[in-house]
């Protein structure tokens, strides 16, 4: 008899495990249908004196089952810039200004990078100035889902040099800009050229430039 009773409890046991999940449901981080939350990281950054920056960086999760609590991943993360000559991390997060230049920080968490845009032009004892990202597509005037690769690119910014680039396949380039106004021009063997002026959106530290190219007949 007491063995019966255990066979009974353990199938019970394990016709719970086993129980399909309802809709909307989540076990282990998955739903019934074994869909997953999508992981990505971001940054932030901010200037705290004496020729430091510090940066910080966050996990989160969206998605299915996602948890919605943020977690700090600053000691883990592989911190890096783009002119070591100028600035450089001394420890997780924390960036110090070392010489005179443009950087650009860099936040990996194994094989993802985090999200934000954060460059600065730097020198020691002046505070630093957060530069504008300026992402500039080319298209074809009579076609605008057809990108243009290959086209020159010029920037001419109110405020520090001047910049070029040739555009990707998908005809795009970015750079790293003062704030204020910038001219924007391309130019590509078979179309007429064309140029915008680009300026800061409100609030924001990046700015989209978009030049339709007219094919010359």
């Amino acid at each position: 008899m007491i063995r019966c009773l255990a066979l009974v409890a353990l199938a019970g046991s394990l016709a719970t495990c086993s129980s399909p999940l309802e809709p909307g449901e989540c076990r282990d981080g998955h739903d019934g249908l074994g869909r997953g939350p999508t992981n990505f990281y971001t940054l932030s950054c901010s200037y705290v004196g004496s020729d430091t920056i510090q940066c910080a960086s966050q996990h989160a999760q969206v998605g299915y089952c996602a948890n919605s609590t943020r977690s700090d991943v600053t000691p883990t993360t592989v911190w890096s810039t783009s002119n070591p000559a100028a600035a450089t991390f001394v420890s997780p997060g924390v960036l110090k200004i070392t010489g005179a230049g443009q950087v650009q920080v860099t936040a990996k968490i194994g094989f993802d990078e985090a999200s934000g845009d954060y460059a600065y032009a730097v020198a020691p004892g002046t505070t630093p100035e957060r530069l504008l990202k300026l992402s500039v597509i080319v298209r074809d005037a009579a076609n605008a889902d057809r990108r243009l690769g290959g086209a020159t690119i010029e920037v001419e910014p109110d405020r520090g040099p001047s910049q070029s680039c040739m555009s990707s396949a998908t005809g795009h380039c970015n750079f790293w800009v003062f704030d204020g106004r910038t001219r924007v021009r391309a130019s590509l063997q078979g179309y007429e050229s064309s140029d915008v002026l680009a300026t800061r959106p409100s609030g924001g530290f990046t700015m989209l430039a978009t030049l339709d190219l007219q094919r010359i007949r």
